[in-house]
Protein backbone atom coordinates (compact mmCIF):
# COMPACT_ATOMS: atom_id res chain seq x y z
CA UNK A 1 0.00 0.00 0.00
CA UNK A 2 2.80 2.45 0.92
CA UNK A 3 4.30 2.10 -2.54
CA UNK A 4 1.00 3.20 -4.15
CA UNK A 5 0.51 6.38 -2.09
CA UNK A 6 0.37 9.33 -4.47
CA UNK A 7 2.74 12.26 -4.01
CA UNK A 8 0.74 15.48 -4.14
CA UNK A 9 3.51 17.55 -5.69
CA UNK A 10 3.61 20.70 -7.77
CA UNK A 11 3.71 19.49 -11.41
CA UNK A 12 5.39 22.74 -12.48
CA UNK A 13 8.37 21.82 -10.28
CA UNK A 14 8.52 18.34 -11.80
CA UNK A 15 8.81 19.71 -15.33
CA UNK A 16 11.27 22.42 -14.30
CA UNK A 17 13.51 19.92 -12.50
CA UNK A 18 13.71 17.74 -15.61
CA UNK A 19 14.32 20.61 -18.02
CA UNK A 20 16.94 22.24 -15.80
CA UNK A 21 18.71 18.88 -15.78
CA UNK A 22 18.73 18.94 -19.60
CA UNK A 23 17.04 15.51 -19.73
CA UNK A 24 14.48 14.70 -22.42
CA UNK A 25 11.09 13.21 -21.56
CA UNK A 26 12.01 9.90 -23.19
CA UNK A 27 15.34 9.58 -21.36
CA UNK A 28 13.83 10.65 -18.03
CA UNK A 29 11.00 8.13 -18.41
CA UNK A 30 13.53 5.38 -19.15
CA UNK A 31 15.56 6.20 -16.03
CA UNK A 32 12.45 6.48 -13.86
CA UNK A 33 11.12 3.22 -15.36
CA UNK A 34 7.84 4.60 -16.64
CA UNK A 35 6.36 5.59 -20.00
CA UNK A 36 6.93 9.01 -21.61
CA UNK A 37 3.20 9.74 -21.80
CA UNK A 38 2.83 8.90 -18.08
CA UNK A 39 5.65 11.32 -17.21
CA UNK A 40 4.01 14.01 -19.35
CA UNK A 41 0.74 13.46 -17.47
CA UNK A 42 2.60 13.99 -14.17
CA UNK A 43 4.19 17.18 -15.52
CA UNK A 44 0.83 18.46 -16.79
CA UNK A 45 -0.91 17.73 -13.49
CA UNK A 46 -3.23 15.13 -14.99
CA UNK A 47 -1.84 12.46 -12.65
CA UNK A 48 0.64 12.12 -9.77
CA UNK A 49 3.57 9.75 -9.29
CA UNK A 50 3.63 7.49 -6.27
CA UNK A 51 5.90 8.47 -3.41
CA UNK A 52 8.26 5.64 -4.37
CA UNK A 53 8.40 6.95 -7.94
CA UNK A 54 9.07 10.46 -6.60
CA UNK A 55 12.07 9.09 -4.69
CA UNK A 56 13.41 7.72 -7.98
CA UNK A 57 12.73 11.05 -9.72
CA UNK A 58 14.57 12.88 -6.94
CA UNK A 59 17.59 10.61 -7.46
CA UNK A 60 17.53 10.86 -11.27
CA UNK A 61 17.18 14.66 -11.32
CA UNK A 62 19.57 15.10 -8.36
CA UNK A 63 17.10 17.27 -6.48
CA UNK A 64 16.03 17.15 -2.81
CA UNK A 65 12.63 15.57 -2.26
CA UNK A 66 11.23 18.68 -0.61
CA UNK A 67 11.76 20.71 -3.79
CA UNK A 68 8.83 19.06 -5.56
CA UNK A 69 6.41 20.31 -2.90
CA UNK A 70 7.34 24.00 -3.26
CA UNK A 71 4.65 26.41 -4.44
CA UNK A 72 6.89 27.99 -7.06
CA UNK A 73 10.15 27.44 -8.92
CA UNK A 74 13.14 28.26 -6.65
CA UNK A 75 15.89 30.64 -7.64
CA UNK A 76 18.70 28.84 -5.78
CA UNK A 77 20.02 27.01 -8.85
CA UNK A 78 21.65 29.94 -10.57
CA UNK A 79 24.04 29.79 -13.56
CA UNK A 80 27.65 29.90 -12.41
CA UNK A 81 29.94 32.66 -13.63
CA UNK A 82 31.96 31.02 -16.40
CA UNK A 83 35.72 31.52 -16.30
CA UNK A 84 36.65 28.60 -18.57
CA UNK A 85 38.79 29.79 -21.43
CA UNK A 86 40.85 27.08 -23.11
CA UNK A 87 42.19 27.39 -26.67
CA UNK A 88 41.09 23.77 -27.22
CA UNK A 89 37.47 24.70 -26.45
CA UNK A 90 35.43 26.81 -28.90
CA UNK A 91 33.67 29.97 -27.76
CA UNK A 92 30.88 30.65 -26.95
CA UNK A 93 31.11 27.78 -24.46
CA UNK A 94 28.14 25.65 -23.40
CA UNK A 95 28.00 23.24 -20.50
CA UNK A 96 28.02 19.57 -21.42
CA UNK A 97 25.20 17.42 -20.00
CA UNK A 98 27.75 15.80 -17.69
CA UNK A 99 28.94 19.13 -16.28
CA UNK A 100 25.32 20.22 -15.88
CA UNK A 101 24.75 17.01 -13.90
CA UNK A 102 27.77 17.62 -11.67
CA UNK A 103 26.57 21.14 -10.88
CA UNK A 104 23.09 19.85 -10.00
CA UNK A 105 24.58 17.10 -7.84
CA UNK A 106 26.57 19.71 -5.96
CA UNK A 107 23.46 21.83 -5.32
CA UNK A 108 21.54 18.68 -4.40
CA UNK A 109 24.11 17.49 -1.86
CA UNK A 110 24.41 20.95 -0.34
CA UNK A 111 20.65 21.13 0.13
CA UNK A 112 20.63 17.66 1.69
CA UNK A 113 23.42 18.69 4.08
CA UNK A 114 21.51 21.83 5.12
CA UNK A 115 18.30 19.85 5.68
CA UNK A 116 20.13 17.20 7.74
CA UNK A 117 21.93 19.74 9.91
CA UNK A 118 18.59 21.44 10.54
CA UNK A 119 16.97 18.13 11.52
CA UNK A 120 19.90 17.31 13.80
CA UNK A 121 19.66 20.81 15.32
CA UNK A 122 23.38 21.31 14.78
CA UNK A 123 24.99 24.72 14.41
CA UNK A 124 26.15 25.56 10.93
CA UNK A 125 29.89 26.15 10.42
CA UNK A 126 30.60 29.83 10.92
CA UNK A 127 32.73 30.76 7.90
CA UNK A 128 32.40 34.53 8.02
CA UNK A 129 35.72 35.53 6.49
CA UNK A 130 35.33 37.53 3.29
CA UNK A 131 37.79 39.24 0.98
CA UNK A 132 37.72 41.71 -1.88
CA UNK A 133 39.82 42.01 -4.98
CA UNK A 134 41.54 45.18 -3.78
CA UNK A 135 43.40 43.38 -0.98
CA UNK A 136 47.04 42.36 -1.32
CA UNK A 137 47.32 38.72 -2.52
CA UNK A 138 50.58 38.37 -0.58
CA UNK A 139 48.86 39.32 2.69
CA UNK A 140 45.79 37.23 1.86
CA UNK A 141 47.95 34.16 1.21
CA UNK A 142 49.36 34.38 4.72
CA UNK A 143 45.88 34.96 6.19
CA UNK A 144 44.40 31.97 4.38
CA UNK A 145 47.14 29.74 5.75
CA UNK A 146 46.22 30.95 9.23
CA UNK A 147 42.54 30.37 8.52
CA UNK A 148 43.25 26.83 7.28
CA UNK A 149 45.77 26.25 10.10
CA UNK A 150 48.56 24.86 7.94
CA UNK A 151 52.19 25.58 8.75
CA UNK A 152 55.10 25.32 6.34
CA UNK A 153 56.54 22.52 8.49
CA UNK A 154 53.32 20.52 8.21
CA UNK A 155 53.12 21.08 4.46
CA UNK A 156 56.61 19.79 3.72
CA UNK A 157 56.08 16.80 6.05
CA UNK A 158 53.50 15.19 3.75
CA UNK A 159 55.09 12.24 2.00
CA UNK A 160 52.97 11.95 -1.16
CA UNK A 161 50.89 14.15 -3.42
CA UNK A 162 47.73 12.31 -2.38
CA UNK A 163 48.46 12.85 1.30
CA UNK A 164 48.88 16.56 0.56
CA UNK A 165 45.62 16.63 -1.42
CA UNK A 166 43.72 14.93 1.40
CA UNK A 167 45.18 17.22 4.06
CA UNK A 168 44.33 20.43 2.20
CA UNK A 169 40.84 19.04 1.56
CA UNK A 170 40.41 18.16 5.24
CA UNK A 171 41.37 21.70 6.24
CA UNK A 172 38.75 23.12 3.88
CA UNK A 173 36.09 20.77 5.25
CA UNK A 174 37.04 21.87 8.79
CA UNK A 175 35.94 25.36 7.74
CA UNK A 176 32.56 24.01 6.68
CA UNK A 177 33.25 23.82 2.94
CA UNK A 178 31.86 20.77 1.14
CA UNK A 179 34.60 19.52 -1.20
CA UNK A 180 33.65 17.04 -3.92
CA UNK A 181 35.50 15.60 -6.90
CA UNK A 182 34.04 14.91 -10.34
CA UNK A 183 35.51 12.14 -12.45
CA UNK A 184 33.61 12.11 -15.75
CA UNK A 185 34.48 15.56 -17.09
CA UNK A 186 37.57 16.30 -19.13
CA UNK A 187 40.00 18.84 -17.75
CA UNK A 188 39.69 20.74 -21.03
CA UNK A 189 36.13 21.58 -19.98
CA UNK A 190 36.42 22.22 -16.24
CA UNK A 191 39.07 22.22 -13.57
CA UNK A 192 36.82 23.33 -10.75
CA UNK A 193 33.64 25.14 -9.82
CA UNK A 194 32.22 26.85 -6.77
CA UNK A 195 28.84 27.36 -5.13
CA UNK A 196 29.69 30.28 -2.89
CA UNK A 197 26.40 30.40 -0.96
CA UNK A 198 26.77 30.18 2.82
CA UNK A 199 26.44 28.18 4.99
CA UNK A 200 28.13 25.11 3.52
CA UNK A 201 29.63 26.51 0.30
CA UNK A 202 30.71 23.87 -2.21
CA UNK A 203 33.95 23.36 -4.12
CA UNK A 204 34.18 20.72 -6.83
CA UNK A 205 37.50 19.83 -8.48
CA UNK A 206 38.25 17.56 -11.39
CA UNK A 207 39.54 14.12 -10.47
CA UNK A 208 41.15 13.79 -13.91
CA UNK A 209 43.55 16.56 -12.96
CA UNK A 210 46.79 15.77 -11.13
CA UNK A 211 46.70 15.77 -7.30
CA UNK A 212 48.85 18.90 -7.22
CA UNK A 213 46.64 20.51 -9.84
CA UNK A 214 43.58 19.74 -7.73
CA UNK A 215 45.21 21.30 -4.66
CA UNK A 216 45.73 24.52 -6.60
CA UNK A 217 42.14 24.38 -7.92
CA UNK A 218 40.73 23.91 -4.41
CA UNK A 219 42.49 27.04 -3.20
CA UNK A 220 41.61 28.95 -6.36
CA UNK A 221 37.93 28.07 -5.81
CA UNK A 222 38.23 28.94 -2.11
CA UNK A 223 39.15 32.47 -3.16
CA UNK A 224 35.96 32.56 -5.27
CA UNK A 225 34.02 31.43 -2.17
CA UNK A 226 35.54 34.22 -0.08
CA UNK A 227 34.77 36.71 -2.85
CA UNK A 228 31.17 35.49 -2.69
CA UNK A 229 31.11 34.44 -6.33
CA UNK A 230 29.76 31.11 -7.63
CA UNK A 231 31.75 30.23 -10.73
CA UNK A 232 33.27 27.64 -13.05
CA UNK A 233 37.00 27.72 -13.70
CA UNK A 234 39.22 26.07 -16.26
CA UNK A 235 42.83 26.02 -17.35
CA UNK A 236 42.97 29.76 -17.88
CA UNK A 237 44.97 31.25 -20.67
CA UNK A 238 45.63 34.94 -20.10
CA UNK A 239 43.96 36.90 -22.91
CA UNK A 240 41.77 34.03 -24.20
CA UNK A 241 38.14 35.18 -24.52
CA UNK A 242 38.12 36.80 -21.09
CA UNK A 243 36.82 40.29 -20.48
CA UNK A 244 39.24 42.56 -18.66
CA UNK A 245 37.19 42.21 -15.46
CA UNK A 246 37.06 38.40 -15.73
CA UNK A 247 40.79 38.29 -16.36
CA UNK A 248 41.39 40.51 -13.33
CA UNK A 249 39.37 38.17 -11.09
CA UNK A 250 41.06 35.00 -12.35
CA UNK A 251 44.54 36.47 -12.06
CA UNK A 252 43.67 37.54 -8.50
CA UNK A 253 42.36 34.07 -7.56
CA UNK A 254 45.45 32.42 -9.02
CA UNK A 255 47.73 34.89 -7.27
CA UNK A 256 46.11 34.28 -3.87
CA UNK A 257 46.10 30.49 -4.39
CA UNK A 258 49.80 30.55 -5.27
CA UNK A 259 50.74 32.73 -2.30
CA UNK A 260 48.74 30.47 0.01
CA UNK A 261 50.64 27.42 -1.20
CA UNK A 262 54.00 29.20 -1.20
CA UNK A 263 53.81 32.32 1.01
CA UNK A 264 56.34 35.11 1.08
CA UNK A 265 57.54 34.04 4.53
CA UNK A 266 58.63 30.66 3.17
CA UNK A 267 61.25 32.33 0.96
CA UNK A 268 62.95 33.62 4.10
CA UNK A 269 62.43 30.71 6.49
CA UNK A 270 62.72 27.61 4.31
CA UNK A 271 66.31 26.51 3.78
CA UNK A 272 65.84 25.38 0.19
CA UNK A 273 63.98 28.48 -0.94
CA UNK A 274 66.35 30.78 0.90
CA UNK A 275 69.32 29.17 -0.85
CA UNK A 276 67.73 29.86 -4.24
CA UNK A 277 66.88 33.49 -3.47
CA UNK A 278 70.26 34.85 -4.60
CA UNK A 279 70.27 32.95 -7.88
CA UNK A 280 69.94 35.08 -11.00
CA UNK A 281 67.80 32.54 -12.79
CA UNK A 282 65.58 29.61 -11.92
CA UNK A 283 65.82 26.48 -14.03
CA UNK A 284 63.52 23.47 -14.49
CA UNK A 285 65.45 21.33 -12.01
CA UNK A 286 65.13 23.93 -9.26
CA UNK A 287 61.42 24.31 -9.91
CA UNK A 288 60.96 20.54 -9.86
CA UNK A 289 62.82 20.26 -6.57
CA UNK A 290 60.79 22.99 -4.85
CA UNK A 291 57.50 21.63 -6.24
CA UNK A 292 58.29 18.21 -4.82
CA UNK A 293 59.31 19.62 -1.42
CA UNK A 294 56.09 21.63 -1.02
CA UNK A 295 53.76 19.18 -2.81
CA UNK A 296 52.62 21.79 -5.30
CA UNK A 297 52.54 21.90 -9.08
CA UNK A 298 55.43 23.19 -11.12
CA UNK A 299 53.02 25.70 -12.63
CA UNK A 300 52.38 27.06 -9.15
CA UNK A 301 56.13 27.64 -8.70
CA UNK A 302 56.48 29.40 -12.06
CA UNK A 303 53.41 31.50 -11.25
CA UNK A 304 54.91 32.40 -7.88
CA UNK A 305 58.15 33.43 -9.57
CA UNK A 306 56.08 35.62 -11.90
CA UNK A 307 54.30 37.35 -9.02
CA UNK A 308 57.65 37.90 -7.31
CA UNK A 309 59.03 39.42 -10.54
CA UNK A 310 61.69 36.72 -10.95
CA UNK A 311 60.50 35.89 -14.49
CA UNK A 312 58.63 37.76 -17.23
CA UNK A 313 55.04 37.10 -18.30
CA UNK A 314 56.34 35.75 -21.64
CA UNK A 315 58.66 33.30 -19.86
CA UNK A 316 55.81 32.19 -17.61
CA UNK A 317 53.48 31.62 -20.56
CA UNK A 318 56.14 29.60 -22.34
CA UNK A 319 56.67 27.38 -19.28
CA UNK A 320 52.95 27.04 -18.78
CA UNK A 321 52.40 25.90 -22.35
CA UNK A 322 55.15 23.31 -21.93
CA UNK A 323 53.51 22.03 -18.75
CA UNK A 324 50.11 21.80 -20.47
CA UNK A 325 51.62 19.61 -23.18
CA UNK A 326 53.22 17.39 -20.52
CA UNK A 327 49.90 17.16 -18.69
CA UNK A 328 47.88 16.02 -21.70
CA UNK A 329 50.57 13.51 -22.66
CA UNK A 330 50.40 12.12 -19.11
CA UNK A 331 46.58 11.97 -19.31
CA UNK A 332 46.81 9.78 -22.42
CA UNK A 333 49.05 7.33 -20.56
CA UNK A 334 46.63 7.30 -17.62
CA UNK A 335 43.72 6.38 -19.88
CA UNK A 336 45.59 3.22 -20.85
CA UNK A 337 46.30 2.23 -17.25
CA UNK A 338 44.23 -0.52 -15.63
CA UNK A 339 42.98 -1.07 -12.11
CA UNK A 340 41.98 1.43 -9.47
CA UNK A 341 41.27 1.92 -5.78
CA UNK A 342 38.76 -0.09 -3.77
CA UNK A 343 35.12 0.93 -4.20
CA UNK A 344 34.71 2.65 -0.82
CA UNK A 345 37.94 4.59 -1.36
CA UNK A 346 36.66 5.75 -4.72
CA UNK A 347 33.33 6.85 -3.19
CA UNK A 348 34.95 8.83 -0.39
CA UNK A 349 37.37 10.35 -2.86
CA UNK A 350 34.35 11.76 -4.69
CA UNK A 351 32.21 12.92 -1.75
CA UNK A 352 34.82 13.71 0.91
CA UNK A 353 34.25 13.14 4.63
CA UNK A 354 32.13 16.09 5.83
CA UNK A 355 29.08 15.14 3.74
CA UNK A 356 29.01 11.34 4.38
CA UNK A 357 29.67 11.82 8.11
CA UNK A 358 26.64 14.10 8.27
CA UNK A 359 24.49 11.60 6.36
CA UNK A 360 25.61 8.66 8.50
CA UNK A 361 25.10 10.59 11.75
CA UNK A 362 21.56 11.41 10.61
CA UNK A 363 20.96 7.70 10.09
CA UNK A 364 22.39 6.76 13.51
CA UNK A 365 20.07 9.27 15.14
CA UNK A 366 17.10 7.82 13.22
CA UNK A 367 16.43 10.97 11.23
CA UNK A 368 16.58 9.12 7.91
CA UNK A 369 15.95 5.52 6.79
CA UNK A 370 18.51 3.09 5.41
CA UNK A 371 17.07 3.57 1.92
CA UNK A 372 17.46 7.32 2.21
CA UNK A 373 20.98 6.80 3.54
CA UNK A 374 21.77 4.74 0.45
CA UNK A 375 20.22 7.37 -1.82
CA UNK A 376 22.04 10.31 -0.27
CA UNK A 377 25.43 8.57 -0.46
CA UNK A 378 24.70 7.27 -3.96
CA UNK A 379 25.71 3.69 -3.10
CA UNK A 380 23.99 0.36 -2.52
CA UNK A 381 23.36 -0.70 1.07
CA UNK A 382 25.90 -3.50 0.83
CA UNK A 383 28.69 -0.91 0.57
CA UNK A 384 27.65 1.17 3.59
CA UNK A 385 29.62 -0.82 6.18
CA UNK A 386 32.97 -0.42 4.40
CA UNK A 387 32.34 3.31 3.96
CA UNK A 388 31.35 3.56 7.61
CA UNK A 389 34.49 1.74 8.76
CA UNK A 390 36.69 3.93 6.58
CA UNK A 391 35.18 7.06 8.15
CA UNK A 392 34.77 6.06 11.78
CA UNK A 393 36.70 2.82 12.23
CA UNK A 394 35.33 -0.67 12.86
CA UNK A 395 34.80 0.03 16.56
CA UNK A 396 31.75 2.24 16.04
Amino acid sequence: MANSVRALINPELLKWARESAAITVSLAAEKIKTKPDVLEDWENGKAQPTFKQLLTISHVYKRPLSLFYLSRIPNDFMPLRDYRRLPEVPSPFNESPQLNLEIRKAYYRRQIAIELMTMLEESFPNLQYRIDINKSPEILGEKLRQLLDISIEEQISWKTDYEALNEWRKKLENLGVLVFQSEKIEVTEMRGFTIADRPLPVIVVNKKDTPRGRIFSMLHELVHVLLGESSISGSDQVGYHLTSKEQEVEVFCNFVAATTLLPQSAFQTDEMLASYENRNEWNDDMVMEVAKRFNVSRECIWRRLLTRKKITIDAYQQKRNELLKDFFAHREKQKQAEGGPQYHVKVLSSIGTLYPELVLNSYYREKITSNTLSEYLGVKLKHISTIENALFGAAR
